[in-house]
């Protein structure tokens, strides 16, 4: 019994000094950036960044794989902060808010009457409208809002806070139609259209469609506009807001988001 007990606190012993040494040789050394900007973080874990994250953000800003600019609830404040514990400066820094794809004017197919989400309307048909790009209007976007920065009335499509607003694209991933994207504050002339129908279907059913007609493809001065099949783009760094296209849109489909003052 004795000599069962010195064996077996033998082996103790051994494994012990064992696991000691193995804690050391294989020990993942960690970066203390990471742990500093993750205090400076706001830790929302909304995905904005393009990261599994805070901890995963910071991580690949300590690697040098992310810029410090990612942080979309955190903003310039939080940029800076992460700039100075990298050792560096904030470059230029603009601060980015959803916008909405869609103005809400395609007429309605038929009645939906099943749960008062987007993503279970849009199973069926794809909608309820007969634009089936629309808006669905029931307030998904606003339910994945983590700073309550979308509002909804029944009926109508949702409006987004530009000051409350961060950026962080929560709100782009939980709609089904995709019509919500995120860009740049000062670049608020937006194709508020998302549609790829034929411009015959679309003028039948929404009178605010982009009809495909490239007027603002071949009117624009600076050459910032382009075509996604159906639907123009505007490319937000070549975009100059001159608002050429906004006024001779023949439908209104190119909309500035944002009043003047805010977007000058």
């Amino acid at each position: 019994m004795l000599y069962a007990l010195i064996c077996m606190g033998g082996l103790g012993l051994i494994f012990g000094i064992g696991l000691a040494i193995a804690s050391k040789v294989f020990a993942v050394k960690t970066d203390p950036r990471v742990e500093a900007i993750m205090e400076v973080l706001p830790n929302a874990n909304c995905g904005g960044c393009g990261f599994a994250g805070c901890s995963a953000y910071a991580s690949a800003v300590a690697e040098g794989k992310a810029e410090f600019d990612h942080c979309a609830p955190g903003g310039k404040e939080v940029a800076a902060k992460i700039a100075a514990i990298m050792g560096q400066e904030l470059g230029d820094f603009e601060k980015s808010i959803a916008y909405i794809r869609c103005q809400g004017h395609s007429s309605l197919q038929t009645d939906y009457n099943g749960p008062k989400t987007c993503a279970q309307a849009a199973i069926p048909a794809m909608g309820p409208f007969d634009c089936k790009f629309s808006c669905l209007k029931l307030g998904d976007c606003v339910s994945a809002c983590q700073f309550g920065a979308i509002s909804i009335k029944p009926g109508e499509i949702p409006v987004i806070d530009p000051e409350i607003c961060g950026g962080c694209g929560s709100c782009a991933r939980a709609c089904p139609k995709k019509v919500i994207a995120v860009g740049p504050v000062s670049r608020s002339i937006k194709v508020a259209c998302a549609s790829q129908d034929k411009p015959v279907i679309k003028r039948k059913f929404c009178q605010t469609a982009c009809i495909g007609c490239q007027k603002c493809v071949k009117n624009c001065p600076a050459e910032a506009i382009s075509m996604d099949g159906l639907v123009a783009v505007i490319d937000k760094k070549k975009c100059t807001m001159c608002g050429t296209c906004v006024a001779n849109c023949p439908t209104g489909a190119i909309v500035n988001t944002l009043p003047t003052e805010q977007s000058a």
